[in-house]
């Protein structure tokens, strides 16, 4: 069975695919035709002030939802679990140049800024499993 496609812009009501091609490299530009519709325009102050409208008061889906208490205590930020606080926080072991063993309990950047360390440095430490000593004499590994 045959089926003929050539048509198939008119009966949707598309607009024919326009690509372009770079003619050194014989490559096709697709970065405007396949991605959002929207890209590179912008919206006028006329088309903001309706879109705002209808989606304001009575036309908003959330108008007039009442939050339980434990709803707006998941809402809030969290600020109070930082650093030590935080119940998945990970133990890290930092050792400096003299050997002195400091344990430090979540506050990683806290603790490099403190001591005048490098954050990249440590942190790629970590990630990669580097439990030698750094150039600048600091090792660090992640307590289990």
């Amino acid at each position: 069975m045959l089926v003929d496609f050539s048509n198939l812009n008119a009966v949707f009501d598309l607009e024919p695919l326009v690509l372009d091609i770079d003619e050194q490299d014989n490559e096709v530009d697709f970065s405007g035709c396949f991605r959002n519709g929207f890209r590179g325009r912008k919206h006028t102050e006329e088309s903001k002030r309706l879109i705002q409208a209808a989606s304001a008061g009575k036309n908003n889906p959330r108008y007039g939802v009442r939050l339980t208490e434990e709803e707006r205590k998941s809402c809030r930020p969290k600020g109070g679990n930082s650093g030590h606080k935080n119940p998945n926080a990970k133990t890290f072991i930092f050792t400096d140049p003299a050997g002195v063993e400091h344990i430090v309990i979540g506050g990683f950047k806290s603790f490099c800024r403190e001591k005048g360390i490098s954050i990249a440095t440590m942190s790629a430490a970590v990630y990669y499993g580097r439990t030698s000593p750094r150039r600048n004499g600091w090792s660090v590994t992640i307590s289990k």
